[in-house]
């Protein structure tokens, strides 16, 4: 029988003093076992999801306190669970009722979860069964857990699910079939899980993936935990690419944006920029980061991992282990015994980890400094052709702004997919995007698409990246995204950190349309204070912070004209919940949106908005001021400021230190 934790592993734990970090990961997990060994089941009263979105991980701290106590009570726990498991029927393994029900059945993430479950019970636990037992439990390991699982990965290759795309869905079931493999020390099926295990490592770009953050965690947590197991089946690590997502430690480390009091919660939880499907309140897999921390080849990737668990494991969560279903906020229980004790955590700053920061998924990051930083903006701009995609929103060349630890700007993140409120929240009008109008109707990004099975060319190409003297400048051709519709689409950043930024917009078409530069902010603890100075100047406040925006300029056809400015209501979701009217599902109106629509169309048109942001007490000395077509913006104090001349499709750029630049749209 494969043994998933080595007693060595649990003596080294053992060992370890009890004010380390690893002893401070247990506690945690063993509060959360001791309350599920107390509900005497999977499902907690008062819990908001089904018994099998949260069996995995309740398991698995149930198995990690019995390791390193031999408590009785868990034992008796994890023995409960697990015939409770076996004795389930074919459909109740298929997951809640959304999920397909066809004969023959095929695995749902869920049917995965379950057999991971029933694997970990069964391995950790093998002495607490006799023989009847045994094979109760392995009949239904092979005939639901493994069987199931594959089929949905041989009909996924086969073209018949998912588009034959290789996503999260893939990563999932491969764990729960090899998992399965390996307990049942079934050779033949290893050898397959690790075939199929190749195609997902191609689902990884180099350095980010093409889904979301948060689902790079739950597939790459999967993967990971395949990895786990196929090691100690027997397989040699080097057939197990591990880079493919100890890369991802860079672009999480960038993500990252600190934690934040939320008063609704009741206290402190680790925040990230989230573009997609993703949740705000968010942290990776604790037992991913371990996994990387001790098994990356790249010393950064290693010291970055074991950074971003100490960061964000210091004890117990205020946040629901239900949470830890689909990868937004995981627990983490076998990083208890997978302790990278001998790798050093190395932080952004000490990894020099570039402050501006461009990934191949299209994300770029910049801040003004690592640590205590006065503004960090990320944006979902021009892309290299992904590997993976599914959970994308209609976010290209959207932005998100947070300002001395405030999010102003913002990304609605997701609830419930089976709601109104959640495509509301993917369309562009409830992101900081640009709207295209033509004939009176919008024009709908193209959905970002690709994966390694189907090379598919991207929508939204970098046209320029790069720092300008004291400024980084951001140039993001979305041309392709409008399928035909317009002849040139352009939106370009020019930032200097940590108070300025100006955005402009171009659009060129063969008959008349217009622009609408829609900006959305969160105000999901209703704490946002608007001061709407004029239908051009608006003043956003919150906390010991505030935010300026400008609409500066439009010209339709090449002559300026002036614009009219509406608002609306969109939505700030904390966490994804697959049930609708749970916590984590923002209001409508948790999101403000302010818009403004050149007066004229033309068949180019263009825009122009500058933003000043600063602590509270200074944004009133933070001006901008234009003459004809050139905009200044500069400091309460007049020393820090720049200059952007409009001429035509040419945008130059003047700083103080007397540099010029120019940018063509």
């Amino acid at each position: 029988m494969i043994q998933f934790i080595q007693s060595e592993e649990i003596n080294t734990f053992l060992s370890q003093p009890e004010d380390s970090h690893v002893k401070t990961l247990y506690k945690e997990v063993k509060n959360r076992a001791k309350q599920h060994i107390l509900a005497d089941s999977f499902s907690h009263s008062g819990d908001a999801c089904a018994w099998y979105h949260v069996c995995s991980s309740r398991m698995s701290d149930v198995c990690v306190f019995y390791l390193a106590e031999k408590d009785e009570e868990a034992a008796k726990w994890i023995k409960n669970r697990a015939l409770d498991i076996a004795a389930l029927s074919e459909e109740e393994w298929l997951g809640p009722f959304y999920r397909p029900k066809q004969k023959p059945c095929i695995g749902s993430l869920e049917t995965a979860h379950i057999a991971v479950t029933l694997c970990d019970a069964y391995v950790n636990g093998y002495a607490l069964f006799h023989q009847e037992e045994k094979n109760k439990i392995e009949a239904a390991l092979r005939n639901y857990g493994l069987h199931l699982c594959e089929r949905y990965i041989t009909e996924v290759l086969a073209g018949n699910a998912f588009q034959g795309r290789i996503i999260n869905w893939f990563m999932v079931l491969l764990n729960g079939f090899g998992t399965c493999a390996a307990v049942l020390s079934d050779g033949a099926a290893m050898e397959r899980a690790l075939t199929y295990c190749k195609m997902a490592e191609e689902a990884f770009n180099s350095d980010s993936y093409g889904e979301s953050l948060q689902y790079s965690s739950y597939a790459a947590h999967n993967l990971a935990h395949f990895h786990e197991v196929a090691e100690r089946f027997g397989i040699d690590e080097e057939k197990l690419n591990t880079e493919v997502f100890a890369n991802l430690a860079g672009w999480y480390a960038s993500s990252y944006i600190g934690k934040h009091v939320v008063n609704r919660i009741g206290g402190s939880v680790p925040q990230f920029f989230n573009f997609g499907d993703s949740a705000h309140i968010y942290r990776p897999s604790g037992d991913l980061l371990a996994r990387i921390a001790r098994k990356s080849k790249n010393e950064r990737s290693r010291g970055l991992a074991k950074w971003l668990l100490e960061e964000l494991y210091q004890g117990e969560s205020l946040l629901s282990d239900e949470l830890s279903a689909f990868g937004f906020h995981y627990t983490g229980s076998y990083c208890v015994f997978q302790y990278p004790y001998e790798t050093a955590a190395v932080s952004p700053k000490q990894a020099l980890l570039p402050e501006f920061n461009v990934f191949e998924n299209g994300h770029i990051f910049m801040r003004d400094a690592w640590e205590n930083p006065g503004s960090e903006l990320a944006i979902s701009a021009g892309y290299k052709p992904l590997a993976a995609t599914a959970h994308r929103h209609f976010d290209q060349n959207s932005f998100q702004l947070q300002v001395f630890g405030e999010r102003f700007f913002h990304d609605p993140g997701h609830c419930c997919y089976r709601l109104n409120a959640h495509q509301r929240s993917r369309n562009a009008e409830s992101h900081n995007c640009a709207l295209i109008f033509k004939n009176g109707r919008e024009l709908v990004q193209k959905e970002v698409s690709g994966d390694v099975r189907h090379y598919t060319e991207p929508l939204n190409s970098l046209v320029c990246a790069r720092a300008a003297g004291d400024m980084y400048v951001v140039i993001s051709d979305g041309t392709k995204l409008y399928g035909g519709e317009v002849k040139k689409y352009v939106r370009a950043f020019f930032v200097k950190l940590p108070h300025m930024m100006a955005v402009i917009d171009f659009v060129e078409a063969d008959e008349p349309v217009s622009l609408c530069a829609n900006f959305t902010l969160d105000n999901r603890e209703n704490d946002l204070k608007v001061h709407i100075y004029n239908e051009e100047r608006i003043v956003f406040r919150k906390g010991q912070s505030a935010v300026k925006l400008f609409s500066m300029y439009a010209a339709a056809d090449g002559e300026v004209c002036g614009t009219d400015f509406s608002f609306g209501w969109g939505y700030a979701h904390d966490y994804y919940h697959p049930e609708p009217n749970f916590h984590g599902q923002g209001k409508e109106g948790s999101g403000l949106c302010y818009r403004w629509k050149p007066q004229k169309e033309g068949k180019t048109n263009l825009l122009l908005h500058t933003i000043c942001f600063d602590k509270e007490e200074q944004i009133r000395g933070w001006h901008v001021t234009k003459n004809e077509t050139e905009i200044h913006l500069e400091s309460p104090d007049k020393t820090d400021y720049f200059d952007l001349e409009i001429n035509g499709t040419d945008m130059i750029l003047t700083q103080p230190n007397g540099q010029t630049d120019k940018f063509t749209l």
